[in-house]
């Protein structure tokens, strides 16, 4: 009986081990596996990263938004690629109307607007030519450093910056392009090396990429004159480029000129409607093109592009009209010497000889523009929307301090257009009652009280 008492017992004790035993290696088991788990968090959260890691910043983190931007470059024309390539790109949405119209954009000449490369973070030179707050429309030149015809190029487009004060644009312009005019809102040069312009009468007017200079110099004598800093130099490489339209036939119309004293150039319609220029020799000579009545007829209404390109060392002139070459002839001798500005829309050499329409986008480069950069650059700007194409947005993850800038700026921002709704308000209510057929306008109420709903949106989602 003791015998059978104490074999219960030691079979007992076995089993108790036994159990006692599993359960410890699972717990470990189950401890090796939280600590490994544990370890592994860490090191994602706080090992080495390496560039291209998930975890990697990968945007500007002073915006609030961007969308990725596609160039198609169908446009280049140059198998081999072009370098150091301005692009033009109109961006429209929703987003690039300004906040108080119900967009994301916060400066009212869209200064809180950049590009960078692929990677996010690298920035490229840009220039906005355009922008239209109400319609949210930007007309940007890009200065791409590569493109080739068959591979589509990403960037990024960021937007929506409280902080932005003083214009932070690096000229998008190779260093050769000595003078740009948008003809926006003024003639002066927008190109690395600005030059003030004189201009004398003319307006700007709606043009072929945002606004033109639209001069009638046959009744006013309008014309604009341009300083260049000695980066026109006849006898060496040059391109004039630019935009026209005009609104007379049968007459002779300067639209570019510098000639004086039977030299320097100058580009014009004749009066048999034909582009035409001239160009005086070291010798006193002067040459122009042979046929006057050659070439394709300019029509009343239509935009044209049109490039006069010098190559100095074959002292080769030519003369493009719409991305193709009209003519092209070998000088006999070098261009002379001339000094003197440039005039637009009018001349100084010859009397009766003023234009009357628009003339957009003019450009004068210290470089002979190869034909398939001219062919490029009249298709990309001639039709832009084309060959870019916007993704959608991407809300930033931004930092505290930010979010606090954009709440104040829109804070702001409100409270100025409430202030204006008042104005507006009050004088349409004195208006009416100084004219008692006139009632107030409630319509303007109602469209400042939308555009505040717009705002109010607009920060919530700026601070979220």
């Amino acid at each position: 009986m003791a015998k059978r008492l104490r074999s219960r017992l030691s079979q007992k004790t076995k089993a108790s081990v036994k159990v006692r035993t599993s359960i410890k290696i699972v717990v470990g088991l189950a401890s090796f596996a939280v600590v490994i788990a544990a370890g592994w968090l860490v090191y994602l959260n706080f090992g080495p990263q390496q560039s291209g890691k998930s975890n990697e910043i990968k945007y500007l983190s002073d915006y609030a938004w961007r969308r990725e931007l596609t160039i198609n470059p169908e446009f280049i024309k140059e198998p081999k690629g072009l370098f150091q390539f301005p692009v033009f790109v109109e961006l429209q949405d929703v987003d690039f109307k300004t906040t108080k119209n119900g967009g994301k954009i916060m400066h009212p000449k869209a200064w809180d607007v950049c590009v960078t490369q692929s990677d996010g973070l690298t920035k490229i030179p840009i220039q906005i030519d355009y922008f239209d707050a109400n319609e949210g429309k930007v007309g940007v030149w890009l200065l791409i450093d590569s493109l080739y015809p068959t591979k589509p190029k990403n960037f990024f487009v960021y937007y929506s910056k409280p902080d932005i004060r003083t214009n932070p644009f690096i000229y998008a312009w190779p260093k050769e392009y000595g003078l740009v005019s948008h003809f926006q809102t003024d003639a002066h040069s927008k190109s690395r090396i600005s030059s003030k312009a004189q201009q004398s009468g003319g307006r700007f007017e709606m043009g072929k990429l945002g606004n033109a200079l639209s001069i009638n110099s046959g009744s006013n004598g309008d014309k604009v004159q341009f300083e260049l800093n000695n980066d026109f130099i006849l006898q060496q490489d040059f391109t004039v480029q630019l935009w026209f339209q005009t609104e007379k036939k049968g007459i002779d119309q300067t639209l570019v000129s510098n000639f004086e004293n039977q030299s320097g150039i100058e580009l014009k319609i004749n009066n048999y409607n034909k582009l035409d220029w001239k160009i005086g020799l070291t010798s006193g000579n002067v040459v122009s093109k042979l046929n006057s009545k050659s070439g394709e007829e300019i029509e009343i209404g239509r935009w044209y592009h049109t490039a006069l390109v010098f190559e100095a060392s074959s002292k080769k002139i030519t003369l493009f009209v719409d991305g193709l070459i009209e003519f092209q002839t070998i000088l006999k001798e070098m261009p002379a010497i001339q000094t003197k500005g440039i005039t637009v829309g009018n001349s100084d050499a010859q009397a009766n000889a003023s234009f009357v329409g628009k003339i957009d986008e003019l450009q004068i480069v210290a470089k002979a523009l190869s034909n398939m950069s001219v062919s490029s650059l009249f298709t990309n700007q001639v039709n832009a929307q084309l060959f870019s194409r916007l993704g959608k947005a991407e809300e930033l993850n931004l930092s505290a301090e930010v979010r606090a800038a954009n709440k104040q700026v829109m804070y702001k921002q409100a409270v100025s257009d409430s202030a204006q709704w008042s104005r507006e308000q009050k004088g349409d209510e004195v208006f009416a009652k100084s004219n008692e057929t006139l009632k107030p306008i409630s319509s303007s109420a109602q469209i400042m009280q939308e555009k505040l709903k717009n705002m109010q949106r607009v920060a919530k989602e700026n601070t979220k």
